[in-house]
């Protein structure tokens, strides 16, 4: 039986732990963060055709609500009044990170022995002898170093990947794109009838001036509402905002409540509550007065910072086939189209056919590259829209002739 070694037990990492799962592979994901971090994730996702269709290939039984569906993304004023409308080429579906893991674990692990999903596992080498790979890795609590054997190793483990650092010498380092986010979520039942009026059909954008803030209504957390008669659906929010990495404001963004300095996130429950105090007092007033998002940031609990860095890779294969990358571990498009979960979900429905006979590698990298540099495109283009107002070429279709505002 052929063995493959999943690095990086997020999404991407699930999607292709579930291809190998399907083509008969031993499969063993291993995953640095404990789970107490993977469950503490609270990110919204764009759920695209390409991951609707990798769940419709490799998942059998899923619940269909677990996204809202909407079609259109509508700049707004002060007052939340329409100014632009945007209809993206496909509906738009919309969840949470920890919805669709839960699905791809829970298929990854339903009635199998040769599957294993391990975490606190920090990859520390990799060996290549020709004709197999051994992946050497650490528990990051007890210490304890071992090592697995594989027939395939792929690198999911994220823009920061360190397969990704271990067999390419040559690759670039990441880039920060100019903002940080602020992000949150938000139960439907805190909320004003009011503002879940004009929030919940619609995916609405504010300019801010320094960025934009950005909403989106979602499926709640069965976890939280396991003894509820009814779950209750929440609003995620984006907030981008303009930031120097080189400056005492970054750093200080940056840096949690123990007073340790997050390079890419400041996670759940680990943001400096000053910090987010004068973010609220002090920048928010200057950067928007929109009811509906102040209400949004006011009753949000634990948000988190993430600071937007990219990478753009050009190398997906290695080692005569035997390392792959997918997802951000090959390349990161910057968040503002969403791209990323569709992207990872792309390359595991292609290695899919590498795995089957019906495509090669060489053809796959080509295809899976290109397809990066399209979400790059893409996610440049809605940057620039977000932020600015003006209407690239690529999404001029798509978006309705801006009304002048009386704020």
């Amino acid at each position: 039986m052929l063995s493959a070694v999943v690095v990086g037990g997020s999404l991407a990492g699930l999607l292709a732990g579930n291809v190998f799962k399907s083509q008969g592979y031993t499969v063993c994901i291993l995953e640095r963060s404990m789970p107490a971090t993977l469950q503490s994730e609270a990110a919204g996702i764009r759920v695209g055709s390409e991951v609707l269709r990798f769940l419709e290939t490799y998942v059998e039984d899923y619940a269909r609500d677990f996204a809202k569906r909407t079609e259109e993304v509508n700049v707004v004023d002060q007052r939340g009044n329409v100014v632009t409308k945007c209809y993206p080429p496909e509906a738009m579906n919309l969840t949470t990170w920890k919805a669709l893991y839960e699905i791809l674990k829970n298929v990854l692990l339903h009635n199998s022995d040769n599957v294993r999903y391990e975490t606190g596992k920090s990859v520390q080498g990799i060996e290549y002898t020709g004709d197999s790979v051994t992946v050497i890795y650490q528990d990051v609590e007890s210490g304890i170093v071992e090592r697995i054997d594989a027939d395939l190793v792929v690198g999911a483990d994220g823009l920061n990947s360190i397969v990704r650092r271990l067999v390419y010498e040559e690759h670039d380092t990441s880039k920060y794109s100019g903002y940080v986010t602020w992000r949150g979520r938000v139960p439907k039942t805190r909320l004003s009838r009011k503002t879940f009026d004009a929030l919940h059909w619609q995916v609405p954008v504010f300019r801010t001036g320094s960025g934009y803030i950005i909403s989106y209504h979602v499926p709640g957390d069965p976890a939280r509402d396991a003894f509820k008669s009814q779950p209750c659906d929440d609003f995620v929010w984006v907030w981008y905002d303009a930031v120097p990495e080189a400056s005492a404001e970054f750093a200080s963004i940056m840096t949690d409540d123990a007073g340790v300095l997050h390079r890419s996130t400041v996670p759940r429950g680990k943001v400096d509550p000053r910090i987010w105090h004068r973010q609220l007092t002090e920048k928010r007033p200057n950067a928007f007065q929109n009811p509906h998002f102040i209400e949004l940031l006011e009753k949000t609990e634990q948000p988190f910072i993430s600071a937007i860095r990219s990478y753009a890779g050009s190398k997906a294969v290695f080692c005569d086939g035997k390392i792959l990358l997918i997802g951000n571990a090959l390349a990161t498009p910057k968040p503002n189209a969403a791209m990323a979960t569709g992207q990872a979900a792309y390359q595991a429905l292609k290695l899919g056919r590498v795995l089957s006979g019906d495509l090669d590698l060489d053809h796959w990298e080509k295809e899976c590259v290109e397809y990066a540099m399209r979400a790059r495109s893409l996610t440049d283009s809605m940057e620039e829209f977000y932020v600015t107002g003006r209407v690239p070429d690529t999404l001029r279709s798509f978006v309705t002739p801006p009304r002048r505002s009386n704020i």
